[in-house]
């Protein structure tokens, strides 16, 4: 072979072989592309599993609700929270690659639920009452919407150690085990949507405290930050020029920072009130309880300037226990003005104060008069409940506003511990919590 035709060959090869490459970093690109689109579309549906399971946890947390609603304009509340969240969870259903028999299966279980609910309030609204019978029905969809939730629950944590991939989760459901768990009246709920359990110690209202305009803070002087400083030097016990200045805070609230050591701080600019303090550091074995830890809280908040503060509920982590504090106007719970404190339990030191919705809401309030008794107010609880306690309470509203109630602590017929508000004014219901109880805290629903 002459050195020409060499030369074609080696060309021709190398084209070749550059093709072969070409291909090959073609088909590479490809597949990596191919593999991004797949975990994107993986973890869409994990969310998309993860957030229908909230929405089925809600459901179920309403339906037990409805078992002790007793007034039209609860039961009407509830009715649209029920379709609310089932819609959510419809929505949530349709980014699922789920057989088209399990999705009808399951938007037929989320309609009969919110129809459901809505007739009974409408009973309830035309002066009937909900039957034996009607109750009961509630009782059965909330017992087949907590079983699938708790499906759901362990698909989520599956999918998430990677023991279980959405595409065999799917496959579990759809080969009958939606129906196992759910049984034949509910088929339909193989993935669920749920809100998580409020923190009672976080307080039972604590998602509506910080929506105003703080009240404690507002028309007051500016302090300095010098001034700042030595108010802080108090709080912690440290020299105010061995404290270190931090970024400040602005918006509605704003307050200037202090750090010293596993400490941060903050001081309010207008009025010089703590507004949080927080230490990181590591607390050991227990050697004090609950009621000394609650004592030791009180204290604090005594030489601090938050006097009249009532203990509610509380959580136990990692050696800490956090307190919820709320302000107590003569006889009246005031939850708006809430304060958390934490305690560690191998020494009782204060490590951890929120009072920022103290601030935010605490006011000097006009004389609370309820225009019917509690007697009066009782007749709004239902029968199924048990009433062992009340008092008068404020609870905080969605729109930042504040509601005067009785609260009746009751007894479920399942002997679970539920709060009904009711209005001192209409002598409606107002809220219903459900609470759970766990050797980390107190959980409300």
């Amino acid at each position: 072979m002459n050195s020409s035709s060499r030369r074609s060959t080696v060309r021709i090869v190398s084209f070749i072989l550059a093709g072969f490459v070409a291909l090959g970093a073609s088909a590479i690109v490809h597949s990596v592309r191919a593999r991004n689109l797949e975990l994107q579309v993986e973890a869409a549906n994990e969310r998309a599993v993860g957030e229908l399971g909230e929405y089925i946890s809600n459901i179920q947390t309403s339906l037990q609700k409805g078992l002790y609603a007793n007034t039209p304009d609860m039961a009407a509340r509830l009715s649209m929270q029920l379709r609310q969240e089932a819609a959510g969870a419809k929505s949530s259903l349709s980014q699922l690659a789920l057989s088209e028999l399990e999705l009808d299966n399951l938007y037929r279980f989320l309609s009969q639920v919110g129809e459901f609910a809505l007739s009974l309030s409408r009973k309830l609204d035309s002066g009937q009452e909900i039957t034996a019978g009607e109750r009961e029905t509630l009782r059965t969809l909330s017992a087949h919407a907590d079983t699938l939730a708790s499906q759901i629950e362990g698909i989520r944590i599956a999918l998430e150690n990677g023991t279980l991939s959405f595409t065999q989760a799917v496959s579990t459901l759809s080969s009958g085990g939606g129906a196992d768990y759910i049984g034949s009246a509910i088929d339909d709920m193989e993935q669920s949507m749920a809100d998580l359990p409020t923190l009672i110690y976080d307080g039972p209202f604590s998602d509506h405290i910080m929506q105003a305009q703080p009240k404690m803070t507002s028309g007051k002087a500016e302090i300095s930050l010098s001034d700042a400083a030595a108010i802080a030097s108090k709080i912690t016990g440290v020299a105010a020029d061995e404290l270190t200045n931090t970024e400040d805070e602005s918006g509605t609230m704003p307050s200037y920072g202090f750090s010293h050591g596993e400490t941060t701080l903050s001081i309010t600019k207008n009025g010089g009130y703590l507004s949080y303090m927080l230490s990181s550091r590591y607390a050991g074995e227990a050697t004090i309880g609950y009621e000394e830890a609650v004592s030791k809280a009180k204290a604090y908040l005594d030489s601090i300037g938050y006097p009249d503060m009532a203990e509610s509920y509380y959580s136990v982590s990692d050696g800490i226990c956090t307190i919820n504090f709320a302000y107590m106007a003569g006889d009246v719970i005031c939850y708006p003005d809430l304060i958390k404190v934490s305690v560690a339990l191998d020494n009782g030191e204060v490590t951890g104060v929120d009072a920022r919705g103290y601030l935010m809401n605490h006011t000097q309030r006009a004389a609370m008069t309820p225009a019917i008794t509690s007697d009066a107010a009782a007749a709004s609880v239902s029968d199924v409940l048990t009433i062992e306690s009340v008092r008068p309470a404020l609870i905080p509203t969605d729109s930042a506003g504040e509601k005067y109630c009785y609260e009746f602590k009751c007894r479920g017929e399942d002997g679970e511990d539920v709060l009904v508000y009711i209005n001192t004014a209409t002598g409606q219901e107002d809220n219903i919590l459900i609470l759970t109880y766990s050797d980390d805290g107190i959980f409300a629903r």
